[in-house]
Order: structure tokens, then C-alpha cells, then sequence
């Protein structure tokens, strides 16, 4: 018997919660059932899933940040959007907007609502009190869901105390599905031509370490940079292409130059199908100061790349120091180096790490995994 989906996501650009309600729409749709996706401001994933003809629906006034005229004008789009559709299922994801879904879904008399939480933004430096109010947000909507996503335990740990929510959460690591790599030659090329400075680089013999993160202070970028700064006095050739765009773009952007950088640190911005050019890095580098998961580690893992990624959030779920990859501090890029410079003097190292830490992304972090999990929940 089909069933109706509404999957709802605050933002429609392009990050892991956004290739998780991609992957989950078209697995849905591809099972036979009726399949749509609301969104707030518009981007990649509305363009990818208008390609493969899921129904679209804006959601009118949703944006990121707190605007009280816009949150209501975006509850009452979206309370329009449930009736018109009508789904059995509805599943949430992104802080923001599944507050409103929840509410607005038990409002309308959903029976079945799923919120699936990417990240806890109450982890992110802010303000205490505002880490207040966004932890109490985070509680009432998994209290008005009625099963609650989580995608590491040690997510589940954070909130597993609050009251009345014990029973709602459930843990589904995150997946990811295979992908055609280009070789290590044809992706440093592909990759090179989006950066002048880069394509004048020796692509066969220079360092290449990789990044794919939103330019977010979450992200740790910044150490990462400082990390670099350092390993240059060794290796002066050392490249580091970090993918993805954001709000700190202007910030790095400065860092680089202050630091004479311009010919080591790269940012590439919004590079389409990131993944398929991860065999172009001879490290992969994640400097998260805090991170739910980290589907950008199982991705570089599927391509056998070693990884240096900070012990923080969900990662060490994924990262066994020393086994699958190495693990650092968060806000050390002195210990960064230290990874780093581990790695380039033992390629024996890399291969041993770069392999072990593929066997199990094949074995355990499958994107047929994750779907199957998640639909058992509908």
C-alpha cells in the first residue's frame, strides 16, 4: 500500500541534510509512493529533485534566522502545505522548520511525524541564553514527533535525560551510496581549472589536502588554515582545496592573505558532485569544533583516502584513532600538523588507514541501510 511523504527542510541549497532528503525522495518515489518536499529558501536540492520530478512546494516567508512576522507567515504556508497534500507521513528535517512542521502537523491531525535531527544547533557558540531557547525548541519537537532520528549515539546522549522523550529517538547513522571517483590525475585537472593559481601547480607531485564544509565557524576552517601555515615551512608546495561556500567566505578569505597563503590554501566554493574528485587529495582533513556525524568523512572513506578529523560529536563513531583514520583535538592546529605530517612520512600509513576505514563505510554506512531503516519507521 502506498504511502504519502512530505519531507520538509528549512533550507533547499545543498549539504548533508539536503542529500539526505534527496536520497530518502527519490528511494521513496522509486518505491512507488507519493513523494513531495517543502522547503524554505530555494537552492540546489530544489533543483536536483525538479530534475527528477518530485513535487515541489515553497514554503513562503521560512528563512534560517528568527523573524517573528516571517516565522508565522511560514507556519501558515506550511499548514497549507500539509492539507493540500495530505500526507500520511511527514518528515522533518533542519532545526528551524521542523519545530513549525510539528506543531503546524499536529495542528492539522498527522498521525505520523518523523523529525530527523542533522546536528543540535544548541552546540554551536552562542550566547547562553540563546543556547537556552534553542535547546528548548529542539525538546518540543521531538516531544510533539512522534519518532525522533538521531544520526549518532552521541546525539542521543546529549537530550536522552529530557523529560517525557526517552522513548522517541532512535539512531540511524548516516549513508552514503557509491560513487564513479575519478582517477587521482583527472581529478586534480578537473579541480585545478577552477582556480588559477592552482593550475599552475605541479598536479602530479604537490600535497593535496581536502575539505568539503559549509564556511561556517563550526567547521573549525580557520584552524585548519593556521595548520597549513605551519606544515608549508616543511612542505612548501602543500595545497589545501576546501569545498563548499558559506558565511565565513570573506573571513578565511583574509586569513589567506594576512598569511601569504594565496598559493596553499584554496576555496573552490560550490563544486557540483564534490565527492566523485575525492581521489585529487592525498589527505582528507575535517577540523569540526562540533559535528553530528560527518557524511563527508564516510565519503572520502569510500574512496580509501586516510583522514585527520577532530574527536568531536559523532566522528569518533566513524574515526577509531590510529585504525580508521587519526583524530585531533578541535581548535589544535598544532596537532593538525602533527596528523598531517604523520601521514606524509608513511605511505604505508595512509594506505593501511585509507583501506581499513573503506572496508567498513562499504560495511556499515550504506545509503541501502539508512533507507530501509528509515522507511521501517513509517
Amino acid at each position: 500500500m502506498a504511502t504519502r511523504i512530505l519531507y520538509v527542510i528549512t533550507k533547499a541549497n545543498w549539504g548533508g541534510a539536503q542529500r539526505y532528503v534527496y536520497d530518502l525522495a527519490r528511494a521513496a518515489r522509486d518505491s512507488g509512493h507519493p513523494v513531495a518536499v517543502a522547503y524554505g529558501t530555494s537552492g540546489e536540492l530544489a533543483n536536483r529533485l525538479g530534475t527528477e520530478h518530485i513535487q515541489l512546494f515553497p514554503i513562503a516567508g521560512l528563512e534560517r534566522d528568527v523573524h517573528i512576522l516571517k516565522d508565522f507567515a511560514a507556519f501558515f504556508s506550511i499548514m497549507r502545505i500539509i492539507r493540500s497534500f495530505m500526507p500520511d507521513v511527514i518528515h522533518l528535517n533542519s532545526s528551524k522548520i521542523s519545530v513549525l512542521g510539528a506543531l503546524a502537523s499536529r495542528m492539522v491531525g498527522i498521525n505520523k511525524i518523523i523529525f530527523t535531527a542533522h546536528a543540535w544547533a544548541f552546540n554551536e557558540e552562542r550566547p547562553w541564553h540563546q543556547k537556552i531557547a534553542i535547546a528548548f525548541l529542539a525538546w518540543l519537537t521531538v516531544l510533539l514527533s512522534t519518532k525522533t532520528i538521531v544520526v549518532s549515539s552521541s546525539m542521543k546522549k546529549q537530550i536522552i535525560g529530557w523529560p517525557f522523550i526517552s522513548k522517541k529517538i532512535i539512531i540511524i547513522p548516516n549513508g552514503t551510496h557509491e560513487y564513479d571517483f575519478l582517477d587521482r590525475n583527472s581529478a586534480r585537472k578537473a579541480l585545478a581549472g577552477l582556480h588559477p593559481e592552482l593550475s599552475v601547480s605541479d598536479i602530479e607531485n604537490d600535497v593535496w589536502i581536502g575539505t568539503v564544509a559549509e564556511l561556517h565557524p563550526v567547521k573549525g576552517l580557520q584552524y585548519a588554515i593556521d595548520a597549513i601555515s605551519e606544515l608549508r615551512k616543511k612542505y612548501p608546495t602543500i595545497r589545501y582545496l576546501i569545498l563548499s561556500d558559506g558565511q565565513m567566505r570573506a573571513e578565511l578569505e583574509a586569513q589567506i592573505k594576512e598569511n601569504s597563503l594565496q598559493n596553499n590554501v584554496f576555496l573552490l566554493g560550490h563544486v557540483k558532485e564534490a565527492p566523485v574528485y575525492e581521489k585529487a587529495y592525498d589527505i582528507f582533513l575535517l577540523p569540526s569544533l562540533s559535528e553530528s556525524f560527518g557524511i563527508s568523512i564516510i565519503e572520502a572513506g569510500l574512496a580509501a583516502l586516510p583522514v585527520v578529523a577532530t574527536n568531536v560529536g559523532g566522528i569518533p563513531e566513524i574515526i577509531i584513532n590510529n585504525e580508521t583514520g587519526l583524530l585531533v583535538p578541535p581548535k589544535n592546529p598544532h596537532s593538525i600538523v602533527i596528523a598531517i605530517d604523520s601521514f606524509l612520512t608513511s605511505k604505508s600509513m595512509q594506505y593501511k588507514l585509507g583501506i581499513a576505514l573503506q572496508q567498513r563505510v562499504e560495511k556499515e554506512f550504506s545509503i541501502e541501510r539508512v533507507t530501509k531503516e528509515t522507511f521501517a519507521q513509517y
